[in-house]
């Protein structure tokens, strides 16, 4: 659909800075990892807001507090 940011398991990886097999155990280990809103079995769909919303809820990622020097 238009004006959606979804992201496959491998990307919610790349945004937390892990492999894709922690996000796949992250996903059986907590119950309230965001469900797939599209895709298959093998390649679920995610909305980024979610899975930033949760990364930053379990401490996986920070929320960025300056720039990045150049």
């Amino acid at each position: 659909m238009p004006g959606e940011d979804l992201v496959l398991l491998a990307e919610a990886a790349r945004i937390a800075g892990v492999g894709r097999a922690a996000v796949v155990n992250w996903r059986r280990r907590h119950a309230g990892f965001p469900d797939p809103v599209r895709g298959t079995a093998a390649h679920p769909e995610f909305d980024r807001r979610a899975i930033v919303a949760w990364l930053l809820a379990h401490d996986k990622i920070a929320v960025p507090t300056a720039l990045p020097a150049r």
